[in-house]
């Protein structure tokens, strides 16, 4: 036998999700086994909602769910085989819990999220490689610093601090810890068609064009990201400060792809509008609950500024 040295490898849940279906069904059947794509997508609908209720009420809740339900690409990889929906879910069931966790007052829920959150994390690395290379490292950042900055502003002592570094680090070793073990002495690449390292660097001409259509111009997300980054210049203050987690988040992973697709010769996948559309679904519900957040902060003042606008008019 050939050595698997180099060999792409890629996290086996999902196959063996629908090989644990082909054999309760005792046959291969194509509709049955991908059918449970759908179940994550109804998922992500169901995290947002539940994540956006938490903090406004149901008619903004119902509202970021509507949107979310209505991106024309996601609800496409939502009933397709491809793992992007499935990613999606599980990457906004870390964020949004870790966030809960960094946020809430109450040190038990507090501590309720953050188990949630650090089980979330633990298994990113077992959905797609993505989820190991590009949304664990930020997500473990930025968690770590939420709680040092708890901690600073004295919301919680040190045991407490000491005790959060445990639960958040603690299901990454047990739970990743034996996936990353075994591909690291099998000798396993740890990209994704291919190995991070074979990357060649430069400047890759006509990328920025394609990442600007598609984000803006083409149908895939309607409105969504001209609507996102124009509430993250407007209430740039609100986004930087009370949902700097999330911003933050999200811009690190945006920015940091985009330079993979500007500089490495991944470009291929931004020019064919393949890979970088697929990246930015694991990205939509995070950015549909902030753009959400952020929309229900920035009405009141604007229908104040409405009023007085009308009644100076008079």
């Amino acid at each position: 036998l050939s050595s698997p040295v180099g060999v792409s490898s890629y996290p086996p849940s999902l196959p063996l999700m629908k090989t644990w279906l082909a054999a309760i069904a005792g046959s291969w059947n194509d509709p049955l086994i991908n059918s449970i794509h759908i179940l994550w997508y109804a998922a992500s609908l169901v995290l947002v909602f539940a994540a956006l209720r938490r903090r406004v009420n149901p008619a903004w809740a119902i509202t970021g769910t509507y949107m979310l339900g209505s991106m024309p690409l996601f609800l496409m990889h939502g009933t397709n085989a491809y793992a992007d929906c499935f990613m999606a879910a599980h990457v906004f069931a870390a964020v949004s819990m870790l966030f809960s966790a960094l946020t809430e007052a109450n040190e038990d829920r507090r501590r309720s999220f953050l188990r949630l959150g650090a089980l979330a994390l633990g298994i990113l690395p077992f959905i797609k490689n993505e989820g190991l290379l590009v949304y664990l490292p930020p997500l473990v950042l930025l968690s770590v610093l939420g709680i040092w900055w708890l901690l600073r502003c004295e919301r919680i002592d040190m045991r407490a601090a000491i005790r959060a570094l445990i639960i958040l680090l603690l299901p990454l070793k047990l739970v990743a810890g034996p996936w990353l073990l075994f591909k690291w002495s099998q000798g396993l690449s740890f990209g994704n068609a291919k190995p991070f390292t074979s990357l060649g660097v430069g400047w890759q001409p006509n990328v920025l064009q394609a990442i600007s259509v598609n984000t803006f111009f083409e149908g895939n997300w309607l409105l969504l990201f001209p609507l996102f980054f124009s509430l993250l210049i407007w209430r740039w203050k609100k986004a930087f400060t009370s949902f700097s987690f999330l911003t933050l988040f999200f811009l690190i992973v945006y920015v940091g792809q985009a330079m993979l697709y500007l500089f490495t010769s991944l470009s291929i996948e931004a020019l064919k509008q393949t890979g970088y559309a697929r990246a930015s679904i694991h990205l939509v519900p995070t950015v549909v609950f902030l753009t959400v957040l952020l929309l229900h902060e920035a009405a009141p003042p604007f229908i104040e500024a409405m009023r007085r606008t009308s009644r100076h008019a008079r």
